[in-house]
Order: structure tokens, then C-alpha cells, then sequence
């Protein structure tokens, strides 16, 4: 009876998409973490920085070649166009094709620079995944985790069995991407079901999803340069040892954000049918609380932590881990009103603030890096992130009407109000909780 109800309980729980999001993010943390674990210790500081320099570019390019089609999906579902999904899908295969026939060109005319070569035969399986699994988290956000998670999965288990034979080769770690990008693609059109019909591309749509998507193609570009330009510019001032070093810092602190990326799927998925202002709020002070522990966590245990998992050389990135962590909370606010600001047209707005942010973390390092080094890029980070948060939060009070503190504070109330949502899912009556 008690197995009975515990399982029960369990189901209830994992129904909910936002404590089912976090359950994802934080097995993708844990083996990303893994996965670092890895590769660190394969590659070292030196050959990690070379290789993080090379996925920074792809990354950078896939942002823009994407065009932002995916990112017009919310927008576009809440017209209710019929057969939205299987034609917004197939327009995005076209564009793997297309994509793949200029990749062989590029080849072939690079065919002696190894390095472009592998950034010209990625972007375009970056670009699908990143299309495709943007519409799934919309329509099945559930599904769409569970494919990360076996994805990821399965990446763990292909970087072991390379730990295992110790082959300390950068190629060898980079054909890995191929082979996730390929399985990620089949794992979803198998698992989602998805039809490919070329004849049923609608080539009106796919201009008009461009014109839609481009401004927030250009938000997102904005934000990932945020992320990434401080390794191409620290190319300019430092060696791959030192890159690879700053890394390690930014790919923690990017663990850090998963349980906000998490909030902010669900927040996509909600906010593509209607605007849902009071998930946003509990979301934000929610992922305040969080992120104030982690900060906590990481400051007093950090330096060991890099020791354990990665080694004495990786200790070095812990003065650029706490830096890169305190950070975060910039992020959490964009990331908690981004959603809503896409799926209501807001793209301008959005990218307004991007741009600014991103031109002050460029500004910033030029400026910091000589004399402080990676420090002084993940201070420049560090101002960028906590420009674009502080912005996006103050739009979002001023258009709501809603206290700045308020906001992003939780307070007895909401504390009271989590616990009675807590103990109706828990099964005290049969109403579902939402957070």
C-alpha cells in the first residue's frame, strides 16, 4: 500500500514540467561535469583550450546561420496555422541540405586547414539539432529532455571508453560531436515521430519565419557572444594553456545556469499559448534562492573540487570560477523574462539589450585582459551578464507594473504559498501545483 502511493506521489511529481525540467538539468550537469572530468584530464589545459576555441567558432556561426527560424515558432503557434509543426520541420531539413552542400565546398577549397574543416562539417548538424529540438521543447517538453538526457548518456559512455584506452587526441575527442549531432537528429524523428516530406515545405512560411525569427536570431547571437567572445579574444592576448584554464571556469558556471534553463524551457513552452506573468515571478525568486547557494557552494569548496575531478594543474581556474559564478544572477533574470519577451514580439527590445551587453563584455576585455588576464575576462563577463539582467528585469517591472524587490525577492507569502502547493502535490487534495 505504502510502495502503492510512494509511486504514485512519484508520478504525480514527475507530471509537473518544471520539477521534471530540473530532474533533466541536473542529470545534464552531472554528466556534463563528467564529461569534463574526461576531457580534462585526456587533453590537459592546453590541447582543452584548442579545442574549446574551435567549438566557440562553430557555436558563434551556427547562431547566425540558423537564421532564427526556430525562434518564430511561438510566435507563429499561437496563430494556430494548421500543420504548423510538420511544415515548420521539413523547412528546416531543406536547410540542413542546403547547408550541407556548401559545407562540401568549403571543404574542398580548405581541404589543407583541418581546423575549418571541422567547424564547416558541424555547423550544419548544430543547426538542425538546435531547430528541431527548440520545436519539441514547445510542443513536448517532457520528451525533449528525456532525448538530452539519453544523448548525454550516451556521450558520457563514448568519452569513458576513450578515458579507458587513454588516446590523448583532439580528434578523436571532436569526431564525438559528429556522432552526437547524428544520434540527437534520429533519437528525435524517431521518438517525436516526425514525417519528412519535402512536398510539404511551405517556402511563404519559411521566408516569413525568417523576417519573424532573424531579430531574435540576432538576440540570441548577442547572448552567445556574451558566452564566447572571451575565448576568441583571449586568443588575442594569451596561449591555448591559459584559454583552456578560463574554460573550465565558463563551462562550470554554465552548469550553474542549467536549473535556470530549465525554468526558462518551461517558460517558453507556457508562454508560446498565453502570457503567464506569475510563473514568471516564482520562477525568478526561485532561481534567486538557487543561484545565491551555488555561489556559496562553489566559493568554499571550489578549489578542491577542481583538484578532485580535474587535477592539480585546473586548480588555477578557481580565482576564474567564483568570478564567472557571481555572475549568474544577471542571467537568471534574462533568462526568467526572455520567453515571454519572444513569444510576445518583443524581439527589438531584446536585442537592444543584448547588443549593449555583449558590446560591453567586448569593450570590457580589451580593456581588462592585459593587465589581469583570464581574470580580467570573467570580470568583463561578469559586468555584461549582470548589464543584460538588470535590464531585462527592469523592462519587465515597468511593463507589468511590478516591484523591482518584489520581483525577484521571495517572501513569507510565497513561501507559505509554495508549501501548500507542495503538500497538494504531495496528495493532501487532488489539485496540481505548478512550480
Amino acid at each position: 500500500m505504502v510502495q502503492g502511493v510512494r509511486e504514485a506521489m512519484i508520478r504525480r511529481i514527475l507530471r509537473n514540467q518544471y520539477l521534471y525540467s530540473v530532474f533533466t538539468k541536473l542529470m545534464t550537469a552531472f554528466l556534463g561535469v563528467l564529461n569534463m572530468v574526461f576531457i580534462n584530464r585526456l587533453l590537459g589545459p592546453a590541447l582543452r583550450g584548442e579545442y574549446i576555441y574551435i567549438l566557440n567558432i562553430a557555436n558563434l556561426v551556427t547562431m547566425f546561420l540558423n537564421l532564427g527560424i526556430y525562434q518564430s515558432y511561438p510566435l507563429f503557434k499561437r496563430r494556430d496555422i494548421p500543420e504548423l509543426q510538420t511544415k515548420y520541420i521539413n523547412n528546416v531539413f531543406l536547410q540542413l541540405i542546403v547547408y550541407l552542400i556548401v559545407s562540401g565546398i568549403l571543404c574542398g577549397i580548405f581541404k589543407n586547414k583541418w581546423q575549418l574543416i571541422i567547424i564547416f562539417t558541424l555547423i550544419p548538424f548544430m543547426i538542425i539539432n538546435k531547430q528541431v529540438n527548440f520545436i519539441v521543447m514547445v510542443e513536448d517538453i517532457n520528451l525533449r529532455n528525456r532525448i538530452n538526457i539519453y544523448m548525454e548518456a550516451i556521450y558520457s559512455l563514448c568519452l569513458f571508453i576513450i578515458f579507458c584506452t587513454a588516446w590523448q587526441n583532439i580528434y578523436i575527442i571532436l569526431s564525438l560531436m559528429y556522432l552526437k549531432s547524428v544520434l540527437q537528429l534520429l533519437f528525435v524523428i524517431i521518438l517525436f515521430k516526425i514525417k519528412i516530406n519535402f512536398r510539404l515545405i511551405d517556402l511563404k512560411l519559411l521566408v516569413q519565419s525568417i523576417g519573424v525569427g532573424f531579430v531574435s536570431m540576432l538576440s540570441l547571437l548577442m547572448i552567445t557572444l556574451n558566452y564566447r567572445v572571451d575565448v576568441i579574444i583571449l586568443k588575442l592576448f594569451t596561449d591555448y594553456k591559459q584559454i583552456g584554464l578560463y574554460s573550465v571556469g565558463a563551462a562550470l558556471a554554465e552548469q550553474g545556469w542549467l536549473i535556470s534553463d530549465a525554468f526558462k524551457e518551461v517558460l517558453f513552452s507556457k508562454n508560446a499559448r498565453k502570457d503567464d506573468i506569475e510563473d514568471i515571478c516564482m520562477c525568478i525568486k526561485i532561481n534567486v534562492v538557487i543561484t545565491v547557494l551555488m555561489f556559496a557552494g562553489i566559493a568554499v569548496l571550489g578549489k578542491p573540487v577542481l583538484f578532485i575531478l580535474f587535477g592539480r594543474e585546473f586548480t588555477e581556474a578557481y580565482p576564474v570560477t567564483i568570478i564567472l559564478f557571481s555572475g549568474i544572477l544577471g542571467m537568471v533574470l534574462y533568462k526568467m523574462v526572455y520567453p515571454l519577451f519572444i513569444a510576445t514580439g518583443r524581439q527589438g527590445i531584446s536585442l537592444a539589450v543584448l547588443s549593449a551587453s555583449t558590446a560591453a563584455n567586448v569593450i570590457f576585455n580589451f580593456l581588462l585582459i592585459p593587465p589581469f588576464g583570464i581574470q580580467g575576462s570573467a570580470a568583463s563577463s561578469v559586468i555584461s551578464y549582470n548589464i543584460c539582467g538588470i535590464f531585462f528585469i527592469s523592462i519587465f517591472c515597468r511593463k507589468y507594473n511590478l516591484k523591482l524587490m518584489d520581483t525577484i525577492l521571495p517572501s513569507i507569502k510565497d513561501l507559505k504559498n509554495i508549501k501548500r502547493k507542495i503538500a497538494v502535490r504531495l496528495g493532501k487534495n487532488e489539485h496540481e501545483f505548478n512550480y
